[in-house]
């Protein structure tokens, strides 16, 4: 073959000890290298010489050239003859050698099969046997397994019945069918909320203690986190307390607000309404959210108030602090030194640094290290960053409960909305679905709306398409979609076809 140029990209040649290599080496003008663009017009010009030099060689003659085929077919009564070679010696004399005729054993070998005489060996043959039973047996043998296969009887074929013939008769009619695009009905997705999600008094009263009465005395109680969560027996003191979700196996030291939050958000064994209301707590604690209300209550003319007030509600899990309200003018001295600016401050750095380690994929580790609250320190900002546990559990879910938010109140403002979905797994293999809800045009804007958790369930059609429809579809509203599209895996299509039989304004678009 050709051997070609190095390219500017390459960084060796395999082709270097190549025999057209070593060709080019001693004769380049008759070996030329190919350029790398002309390979295959090379390699097809060197198939041409091939096939042309295959052509043109001549065809060697026989070395026992004066034997044909009908002369090994003769009869044994042939008579025995010799070749003979001439060969030349040194003394150019002719030497003749005398050479064996090829015949004489092919006809003692068809002598001996012919005679009548011979009495042949017959088979051992054991009790119950036949004679044509014995070369079976040896055939079975080096058969092997494929003798039962070779001795194994066809299945009988079943008879028709009255619905196949009359499916054959339809088909090779001549009149064809009339082609429906109405969606089967048994592909609608009918399902009840009260037996398809767990309830709120589902909780498992093996290890449970009877919640603490309620006291007019000390810290107000928080009813969310009293139906969120269930008391467990206490371990060296320490009050322990679970999940509420029947099967649930979450376990906190404590009851955090925000840890259990963002637990109770995606915890499918909650029912939606508990989700609900525990993303609705998270989405108020978020960084971002305090920040705009406090931007809020800055820009309202109602004059200054100095000192920040506490105000507890009842029915929340969280005290709504009361950000100073000042007015356009000079700050006051409390905002610019006292503890007002450091809530200020704390309330505009906590959602940029929330937003700069997730968007950026920096581990959030990295606020722990002391290279972090240096930067501070230098600054000599009135700002003590958060730790890793706090921005891990607490501060990024309710960011993301925040951002989801945000993006329902955007997408429930559109129409003609197109739902796609696909499934994957993390490196540490446990298996997701992801679904985006992507806005028309002019727009064309893509949200990552909901991430569902695989691990142990079945990934059938009917589990996928009671998620979607369930936090997908349903939060926005049904009537918003017009089409559906995800690859045609076995579930994945057959869950496009159940979404499209339920919501009737939903197009299938199968994946090209």
């Amino acid at each position: 073959l050709p051997c070609t140029k190095q390219g500017p990209f390459d960084s060796f040649s395999c082709g270097i000890c190549a025999p057209s290599a070593i060709a080019h080496h001693y004769l380049p003008s008759r070996y030329p290298l190919i350029d790398t663009e002309n390979v295959d017009a090379a390699r097809l010009d060197m198939l041409g010489r091939i096939w042309d030099f295959s052509q043109h060689v001549p065809i060697q003659p026989p070395i026992i050239h004066n034997i044909e085929d009908n002369k090994l077919m003769t009869s044994a009564q042939s008579p025995k003859r010799e070749l003979s070679i001439e060969v030349k010696c040194s003394r150019d004399k002719p030497q003749v050698l005398k050479v064996p005729d090829i015949t004489q054993a092919s006809t003692k070998k068809r002598s001996r099969e012919e005679q009548p005489n011979e009495v042949k060996k017959p088979w051992y043959v054991e009790e119950g046997e036949t004679d044509e039973e014995v070369p079976t047996f040896f055939k079975n043998i080096l058969l092997g397994k494929a003798a039962s296969a070779k001795t194994k009887k066809p299945p009988a074929k079943r008879p028709r019945t009255k619905l196949a013939k009359k499916s054959l008769r339809d088909s090779q009619s001549s009149m064809p069918k009339k082609r429906t695009f109405m969606p089967n009905p048994k592909d609608i997705l009918t399902y009840d909320s009260t037996e398809c999600e767990p309830s709120e008094s589902s909780i498992s009263s093996s290890d449970a203690v009877r919640h603490e009465p309620t006291s007019r005395v000390g810290r107000p109680r928080k009813p969310l986190l009293d139906r969120l969560t269930r008391p467990l027996p206490p371990v060296n003191g320490k009050k322990r307390y679970g999940c509420a979700g029947m099967g649930c196996q979450w376990k906190w030291v404590g009851r955090t607000s925000g840890r259990i939050l963002s637990h109770a958000c995606q915890c499918t064994f909650l029912s939606s309404k508990l989700r609900s209301a525990a993303a609705n707590a998270s989405r108020d604690n978020a960084p971002s959210a305090k920040h705009a209300r406090s931007i809020a209550v800055q820009l309202q003319p109602n004059g200054a108030h100095p000192a920040s007030k506490v105000v507890a509600n009842p029915t929340s899990t969280h005290q709504t602090i009361e950000e100073p309200r000042c007015t356009l003018g000079q700050p006051t001295l409390d905002v610019i030194v006292g503890k007002s600016g450091r809530a200020q401050l704390k309330l505009a750095l906590d959602p940029v640094i929330v937003k700069f380690i997730c968007c950026n994929g920096i581990p959030p580790s990295v606020v722990d290290s002391d290279h972090w609250k240096q930067i501070f320190e230098i600054a000599k900002v009135r700002y003590t960053p958060v730790s890793r546990s706090t921005l891990e559990e607490t501060q990024i879910p309710q960011e993301a409960a925040y951002v989801q938010h945000e993006q329902l109140k955007i997408l429930r403002s559109h129409w003609n909305l197109t739902l796609t979905y696909d499934g994957g797994a993390n490196k540490r293999h446990e298996p997701f679905y992801t679904a985006h809800v992507s806005i028309p045009p002019p727009k064309r804007k893509t949200f990552l709306v909901k991430t569902l958790d695989g691990s142990r369930v079945r990934h059938s059609a009917d589990w996928l398409a009671q998620r979607l429809l369930k936090e997908v579809i349903d939060p926005i509203g049904r009537g918003h979609f017009g089409a559906a599209s995800s690859d045609s895996t076995g579930n994945t299509k057959a869950c496009r076809r159940m979404i499209c039989a339920t919501v009737p304004t939903v197009v299938d678009l199968p994946d090209p």
